[in-house]
């Protein structure tokens, strides 16, 4: 990951807040990656548990950074600043920078749709503020620090996203950012090897509301059961599809996911989706309570482009790829997989899964679950890859669905243009570390 420093001012006096005595000379910006630096770069040496920057640090210097972060004593000739944690001295630098800040910050957590909501969010807002947002996937411990650093501090609203895959983490962040305004989507069973079950998700979770001021704002999905008990301390916004709320949606036809009506006001999605009906019933409230119109709020929702990975639509040779390649947990597979059942086709409807990871002790049975769950919905044929969605291939017991598992995604992708056709639609996903957008290509190219 690199960033750019587009305000060395703010990020010098920072730097000097918690370094006095340093003198830094010009940087470009600053890069945790030896691959990713350029010249007048700062290498930021973090160490992690599988990796340790300062065994980078000649290749940095080679790449042309001009001075170093490190924890450790290294060979170079590079000045540096050395620190008794290079990640804690990231987070306390971007908490300093923070200071810099005058408009809100909103945060963004939750176990789906958390990235789709920050864009579209960003999308909305962007028609009436200046905004700044984490960029990509950079929602981690370390991502947020470093998207903070890079904003322009003239920013008229801030929207960080953040993602746990340990308990406590949503707090370490929300201590470096200071959120004014918090939003959860939902809570659901995504990183149970680490977390170990569904209630500590939501503990962790819940830190972007415990942590807000009491003149702060959090938006509640109504609808999630453990989102909709949570404490909170500030004024609190709802919003439901099933549930009385501040903001409540219905779709205008059943099973559509295509036109929708929140609090009176009809929207048409860019495209069919249950999952991003539920992101523009928690965008349409957040927008509504720091002052957007109705009109303009349903404008930018109806313009907004699917984040590629997450839900995108794409049109090769008569058939149609949802691409939802990006991650995978069993909530998230579900909803796309219903929501492919329920979608209008001329053609046949296919889904393309490969393994979800991070389950913990009940990965397995998750699995077997999604087979079950696969049985019911109207689907024409199940294409699957990875060790576990061999379970899911033997759970599925409707003898009429084409279904077929392969041991590698090689395999998968010779078949499936084997028994694609015109009209067909295509639904693809499963955890990042399986790599689905590689089928896409391999039918697209």
């Amino acid at each position: 990951m690199r960033i750019n420093l587009t305000n060395q001012d703010a990020f010098k006096i920072s730097l000097s807040a918690l370094k006095p005595d340093i003198d830094l000379p010009p940087v470009s910006g600053i890069s945790i990656d030896s691959r990713n630096v350029k010249p007048g770069d700062i290498f930021w040496a973090l160490t992690g548990e599988h990796t340790d920057g300062h065994l980078y640090v000649h290749q940095a210097e080679e790449a042309g950074a001009a001075y170093l972060v490190v924890e450790k004593e290294v060979d170079s000739s590079l000045p540096s600043i050395k620190v008794a944690s290079t990640f804690h001295f990231l987070n306390d630098l971007a908490n300093e920078f923070r200071n810099h800040f005058r408009c809100p910050f909103f945060a963004i957590t939750g176990s789906n749709g958390k990235t789709t909501t920050k864009e579209l969010l960003t999308h909305v807002i962007s028609a009436n503020k200046k905004i700044e947002a984490t960029k990509g996937n950079f929602n981690s411990t370390t991502g947020v620090p470093l998207s903070l650093l890079e904003f322009d501090t003239s920013a008229e609203f801030v929207i960080m996203e953040m993602g746990a895959s340990e308990p406590g983490e949503i707090e370490s962040i929300c201590d470096v950012v200071i959120p004014d305004m918090g939003l959860i989507t939902n809570v659901y069973g995504a990183h149970l090897e680490f977390f170990g079950n569904v209630e500590e998700v939501a503990r962790t979770k819940q830190a972007v509301f415990s942590t807000l001021p009491e003149t702060g704002t959090a938006f509640l999905n109504m609808d999630d059961p453990y989102v909709s008990n949570m404490s909170v301390y500030c004024n609190r916004v709802g919003f439901a599809f099933n549930t009385p709320a501040d903001y409540n949606a219905i779709w205008e036809v059943k099973q559509s996911y295509d036109l929708l009506s929140i609090n009176d006001v009809e929207i048409k999605l860019p495209v069919p989706s249950e999952t991003l009906g539920k992101n523009a019933l928690a965008v349409f409230a957040a927008a509504s309570e720091i002052g957007m119109s109705p009109e303009k709020i349903k404008q930018q929702i109806e313009t907004f482009r699917t984040p590629e990975g997450r839900g995108n639509i794409l049109r090769t040779s008569g058939v149609t790829i949802i691409n939802d390649s990006y991650n995978a947990n069993f909530e998230s597979a579900k909803s796309g997989i219903h929501n492919l059942s329920n979608t209008d086709s001329q053609g046949r409807k296919v889904v393309v899964l490969g393994d979800m990871f991070e389950l913990g002790d009940e990965e397995l049975e998750i699995h077997k679950k999604l087979g079950e769950f696969i049985s019911r919905e109207r689907i024409d044929a199940v294409f699957l890859t990875g060790s576990r969605m061999e379970v899911t291939h033997h759970a599925i017991s409707n003898r009429k669905m084409h279904n077929e598992h392969f041991t590698n995604k090689q395999n998968l992708t010779d078949a499936l243009n084997q028994y694609i056709q015109t009209g067909d639609i295509l639904y693809i996903k499963g955890s990042r570390g399986m790599q689905m957008e590689t089928i896409i290509k391999g039918i697209t190219t």
